[in-house]
């Protein structure tokens, strides 16, 4: 009973050990700061990626999909347009921006595996990549869905400080 009763020393140890030696130095000082500085981080760690999208902003997330997505787009419409807009079937854009956009919003429909409207693709090579943008996409979408996911499951702590015992 009298371990319930018991009162939280500041000076107590948090497990980092008491004894300040070279060897083993403290993880905490006195005033509760930490004694740990970290060094020769680098810039972009890819381990932290998932860390880093799943505890920043909503809408800061959200906007990093949305560019994530307009990117992958813009790559495969270059790429489309490269191959040739004539292997796109069904793409009447006579500008070079009309046929941009045509091969931009058939890179979307590829991607998210929604299907073909009036453009599709003719040609091996355009069909080679057609197959595999929409790989890409399912592997994407999967790991989108899988970050939001973790967003909605990581627990948050709801802790309350009370001056009673």
């Amino acid at each position: 009973m009298s371990f319930f009763k018991r009162k939280v020393q500041f000076n107590d140890d948090f497990g980092f050990g008491s004894n300040p030696v070279t060897k083993n130095q403290r993880m905490l000082n006195p005033d509760g700061s930490a004694n740990i500085e970290r060094t020769g981080l680098p810039w972009f760690k890819f381990d932290d990626t998932y860390t880093r999208l799943v505890t920043m902003s909503w809408t800061r997330f959200f906007f990093v999909i949305l560019v994530a997505y307009l990117i992958v787009n813009t790559i495969f419409a270059v790429l489309y347009n490269v191959v040739g807009i004539e292997n796109l079937e069904g793409a009447k854009g006579l500008t070079l921006r009309d046929q941009f956009f045509d091969a931009f919003f058939f890179s979307a429909q590829t991607i998210s595996t929604v299907g073909y409207g009036h453009i599709s693709p003719q040609g091996f090579i355009t069909s080679i990549l057609a197959a595999f943008e929409s790989m890409l996409g399912l592997l994407a979408f999967a790991l989108a869905t899988g970050l939001l996911y973790g967003r909605f499951s990581r627990p948050t702590s709801k802790v309350s400080f009370s001056k009673k015992w």
